[in-house]
């Protein structure tokens, strides 16, 4: 006698969009012993020509993966939809982002999850997104333009004394005009905390500019801080003024300012000085008279003593240093937060707000979320989106099943153990390339200090920078993107 096919009594087809991996490949088999076809394409081009050609195989649901959307994921699933209107669609986040998430949810996925993922997950997310509960999100069309109010929303409520201390600061550090420095972990709220700085300043009235150059070189760093001459290097066709420069009479909020290189920071500190700054290629220097609000992630002070951070630079942050302790230090403000954003919502049936239930709250407050606060609200907004009640409950945050508990190691393969052996070799006895060990020391670095990606860089000796670059290319992205703690 044979199980009953917890789907459907025929076999239906579940389309995987995206490069296969382990847990992809593990869930495949599981679906087809219970009755499912599964069929793989690496594109969003592809699966659109399969679903054009292969009506024949009753394609009942898709698993999309954020590495093959190539442009905005609303206009792929909506794609999908106008080919295969009553598709299941279940889309699986590079990381935990709560804009993605929403683009996606509001599009009409039937569900969304960040990895890693598991194939038990995937297995649960197939039955919700190809059964009839998940009707009702076509009738919530409406109500989905009220997430966009739970978007910017993050960690102001607070419980934490150190926490309420950190934002006590802001309102006396907006009003001076003095350069600040804002230290803590990725998604504690820092690039918040920079706009309410901002906003309650003198130069409020005047544009906000931001530099990011976690991902470029030393001279593009340079030629964009601090602007460029016609013919200054190969490929400069045309003058451009740097963002000190542009941010004349206004702030500029300068991200992972620990990320850059020491003589260029040391120049920074020499312009803040002076408020005079050359242009690449220039011999006459412009003045500008602008606020710097520096975001790190590391403690900048430990980076000073060990000469990885300029004291010239660290010195003109002195008067106002702010540090954000992460989520985990003050858990008491996840049930704040969580009840805060929830009851931003209402019900679309009867108009009810929603709420969140004490259970739920206890399996919230018991996890680390290495992504703090912003990691707390791509898992809220997913609940939320799909909830069929107006009360949340732990059934609502399945996917958390197999999150890190407090204590525990963040794990990136529950199958490995915790001091893998490096092979060197092959089982044939040859030597394994040099890219295949690399892999292996990052994943098992990245695993070793539970996704803190500073620490990781300055365990290995490399720049944080190419470490992302390097685990981008080996696929690690989503990993260190869901659980990373710089």
């Amino acid at each position: 006698m044979t199980a009953a096919n917890p789907f459907n009594a025929r076999q239906r087809t579940v389309l995987l969009v995206g490069h296969p991996c382990t847990e992809v490949t593990v869930f495949a088999d599981q679906a087809c012993h219970l009755g499912w076809r599964t069929m793989f394409c690496t594109d969003l081009a592809e699966a659109n020509s399969m679903l054009d050609t292969s009506s024949e195989l009753q394609t009942s649901a898709i698993i999309l993966d954020q590495d093959a959307v190539q442009g905005p994921i609303g206009e792929a699933i909506a794609d999908l939809r106008r080919r295969e209107r009553n598709l299941g669609i279940v889309a699986i986040a590079s990381s935990a982002s709560s804009r993605w998430f929403f683009d996606a949810l509001r599009a009409g996925a039937g569900d969304c999850v960040a990895k890693p993922v598991t194939p038990e997950q995937l297995l649960q997310l197939l039955r919700k997104a190809t059964s009839r509960a998940y009707d009702h999100l076509r009738e919530r069309e409406s109500w989905a333009d009220q997430l966009e109010l739970g978007i910017g929303f993050d960690s102001m409520i607070e419980a934490d004394p150190s926490f309420r201390a950190a934002w006590a600061q802001t309102e006396k550090i907006a009003r001076a005009n003095v350069h600040v420095l804002i230290e803590g972990e990725p998604g504690t709220g820092k690039d918040l905390l920079a706009r309410a700085i901002h906003a309650a300043s003198p130069r409020s009235r005047m544009p906000l500019k931001h530099g990011d150059f976690s991902h470029t070189t030393a001279s593009q760093i340079e030629a964009a801080l601090f602007g460029y001459e016609r013919g200054a290097f190969v490929g400069a066709f045309d003058a451009r003024p740097g963002l000190l420069e542009q941010s004349h009479g206004a702030t500029l909020i300068l991200n992972d300012v620990d990320d850059l290189p020491i003589p260029i920071q040391d120049r920074l500190a020499e312009a803040l000085s002076d408020r005079r700054a050359l242009r690449l290629g220039s011999a006459a220097a412009y003045c500008f008279d602008v606020r710097i609000i520096a975001l790190g992630d590391d403690p900048i002070a430990e980076l000073v003593e060990s000469k990885a951070f300029s004291t010239e630079l660290y010195r003109k942050f002195e008067s106002a240093r702010i540090y954000l302790p992460p989520l985990r230090k003050r858990r008491e403000d996840v049930s704040l937060i969580a009840r805060a954003f929830v009851s931003t919502f209402r019900d679309p049936r009867d108009l009810r707000m929603l709420a969140i239930d004490d259970d739920a709250l206890a399996l919230l407050r018991g996890l680390d979320w290495p992504g703090n606060s912003r990691q707390l609200l791509a898992v809220l907004l997913r609940a939320v989106a799909m909830a069929t009640d107006h009360v949340l409950t732990r059934a609502d945050f399945v996917e958390l099943a197999g999150s890190a508990m407090p204590g525990k190691a963040v794990r990136l393969d529950p199958s490995q153990s915790a001091t893998p052996e490096m092979k060197i070799c092959t089982e044939e006895g040859h030597m394994r390339s040099l890219d295949d060990i690399e892999a292996d020391v990052i994943r098992f670095a990245i695993e070793r200090y539970g996704g803190r990606m500073a620490e990781v860089a300055r365990r290995l000796k490399i720049g944080r920078s190419t470490l992302y670059r390097k685990a981008r290319q080996l696929g690690f992205e989503g990993i260190y993107g869901a659980n990373a703690r710089d």
